[in-house]
């Protein structure tokens, strides 16, 4: 059974090929210096740096075999993956199903929640249009306030204040009368 690195080197060319060999030594003295210097993250990465050179170098020896026995070997053009056996492709339509019902899924609760998000902006659009014509259309409902000529805004407690301050000839109940002299001082 052949590697699936192996199969994409057989379908290089012979410049190709020795160009990936070079840049595989390079990647695998830069991991030898990383490791060198603790800098390191994966120590996995030095033996599939080899393996991958070893891959490349097997697939160069193999076409210059062929080339001195007279069979020059052609790139093999990558082929056709294997059909699936029947579990396989069972399970992967059960699990293709289940994505597109999960999709399904998200996408009603998406629509759900941009109609929600739609009412509640129409209900406040609705709300403030209301508020705005409220406020278009206020007449004077307050019975505390009442405009005089002047455009000056007073109260009925400035108004029956202002009565009161009116009339200086005839003293309230609230104040004394300081002008007429009282029954004590007219006996006198």
């Amino acid at each position: 059974m052949s590697h699936p690195l192996a199969d994409e080197a057989r379908t290089l060319d012979d410049q190709a090929l020795a160009h990936a060999i070079n840049e595989s030594y390079r990647e695998l003295f830069n991991l030898q210096f990383q490791r060198g210097t603790r800098q390191l993250q994966d120590p996995g990465a030095l033996a599939r740096a080899r393996h991958q050179i070893a891959r490349l170098r097997t697939v160069q020896r193999q076409r210059a075999i062929a080339v001195l026995a007279g069979v020059p070997l052609v790139p093999v053009a990558p082929s056709e993956p294997a059909p699936l056996s029947p579990q396989k492709q069972r399970a992967l339509d059960a699990a293709a199903e289940a994505d597109a019902a999960a999709e399904a899924q998200a996408a009603a609760a998406q629509a759900a929640a941009d109609a929600a998000d739609d009412e509640t902006a129409a209900r406040d659009t609705a709300d403030a249009t209301l508020h705005d014509l409220e406020d278009d259309t206020d007449t004077d409902t307050d019975a505390d306030t009442d405009t005089d000529a002047d455009g000056d805004t007073e109260t009925d407690a400035d108004v029956d204040a202002g009565s009161d301050a009116d009339s200086d000839d005839q003293p309230s109940s609230d104040q004394p009368a300081e002008d007429t002299p009282s029954a004590d001082q007219e006996t006198e």
